[in-house]
């Protein structure tokens, strides 16, 4: 089932109002401290607002968000949640990418504190945004099921 164009619009604007407020953190603060290579986050590099990240660069560099500090991820974030849910069936791996960057794994997993860092500046908000994300995508076939995994393992409860 694909997501409803309105409900679509409605999540889009509860993004963009969310994160409205935002300033680019610094080049200096884009990359996760436990990351040592760059490579995938260059083309955030140079003060590039979210609201304007071409959509090929949204894309074709899906994996930046893995490498992506609390501040980067937090800036970043809601150019590809807009974007995903204006191409939910984009046949590339950018969709799940997006979705998987919601789901830090059980407690227990090696990157699961790694996952949740990243999560730590996102105001309420922010939460209630990426919920909202998420339950839009629940329903989607093929994509559902990250959604799902995602709000139970640990959305559900920062919300």
């Amino acid at each position: 089932m694909p997501i409803h164009p309105t409900s679509n619009a409605a999540v889009i604007a509860r993004i963009g109002a969310a994160f409205a407020g935002l300033s680019h953190p610094g080049d200096d603060k884009l990359l996760h401290p436990q990351c040592r290579d760059d490579m995938d986050i260059e083309a955030f590099y140079g003060g590039l607002d979210w609201r304007d990240v071409p959509a090929d660069v949204l894309a074709r560099e899906h994996a930046s968000l893995c490498f992506m500090s609390a501040w980067g991820f937090q800036f970043y974030l809601p150019a590809y949640m807009s974007w995903v849910l204006g191409n939910p069936e984009d046949p590339s791996a950018s969709v799940e990418h997006v979705l998987y960057q919601f789901d830090p794994g059980a407690p227990n997993d090696e990157l699961h504190p790694f996952q949740v860092s990243k999560y730590r500046l996102l105001t309420p908000d922010q939460v209630g945004a990426i919920v909202a994300f998420l339950e839009a995508f629940r329903h989607v076939e093929g994509r559902g099921a990250l959604a799902e995994a995602a709000l139970a393992r640990y959305w559900r409860g920062a919300s």
